[in-house]
């Protein structure tokens, strides 16, 4: 059994928010959430031949979790090149108002939440953000 145009179009209603409410944690940027996200959804259509209809929601997931785990250490690779650091990119576009709205608490949590194994912190944005249990 395929996945069909509805049953994709259905999943992405039901679940592009949470996807992107997990891999945003993940990454911590909107636009990089955002493409993954959309990236996830390309490949489970692209995939939808092999797809089971009873694992399609835990495969987005797992999909949209790989995808943000490559893209998180391009990013974390590219800081160590010259000029093409993200804190270079965020600084042209940060003003002080701007990181006045980040407040300690949130950054605290990034930090703790970066800090974790992967596979840890997997299972708590899943569990956190999605309608996943343990």
């Amino acid at each position: 059994m395929s996945l069909s145009r509805e049953s994709l179009e259905r999943l992405y209603v039901e679940h592009a928010r949470a996807l992107y409410n997990v891999v945003y944690r993940w990454v911590w940027n909107e636009a990089e959430a955002q493409d993954i996200v959309q990236e996830a959804f390309i490949r489970l259509w692209q995939k939808r031949e092999g797809i089971r209809a009873e694992t399609v929601e835990a495969y987005a997931y797992r999909v949209a979790l790989n995808l943000a785990a490559s893209r998180r250490r391009i990013l974390r690779f590219r800081q160590w090149l010259p000029f093409e650091s993200e804190h270079e990119d965020l600084l042209g576009v940060w003003d002080g108002d701007r990181m006045l709205q980040l407040d300690d608490e949130a950054r605290q949590l990034r930090r703790a939440l970066d800090k974790l194994p992967n596979k840890l912190k997997q299972t708590l944005l899943l569990c956190e953000f999605s309608a996943f249990s343990h």
